[in-house]
């Protein structure tokens, strides 16, 4: 089987090894979906909040052979919860 890409060159390195440790849970078998959320390089260089949801097919031994996922672009959201926040902080 293929390895997946390596996360690296467009994961923020805050998010990495934390992103890269719920994904072995998964694919190991001790996670039964995949849902994580970091920062991820944009192709124009910004970094977004991405919100990624994955579910496996797996072999008997609980070896993944398929997996399909969905990455959710929430940097929108992410930015009306941080305003939110400073906005609270302000009023208190």
């Amino acid at each position: 089987a293929e390895a997946p890409p390596d996360p690296s060159y467009c994961t923020h390195p805050d998010d990495l090894a934390a992103m890269r440790v719920r994904f072995t849970e998964f694919l190991e078998g001790r996670e039964t979906e995949y849902e994580s959320i970091n920062r991820s390089r944009h192709r124009d260089g910004s970094w977004r909040w991405v919100l990624s949801r994955a579910r496996a097919l797996r072999h008997p031994d609980g070896r993944a052979y398929r997996i399909s996922g969905i990455y959710t672009d929430i940097t929108e959201q992410k930015e009306r919860e941080e305003r939110a926040k400073r906005e609270a902080m302000r009023q208190e």
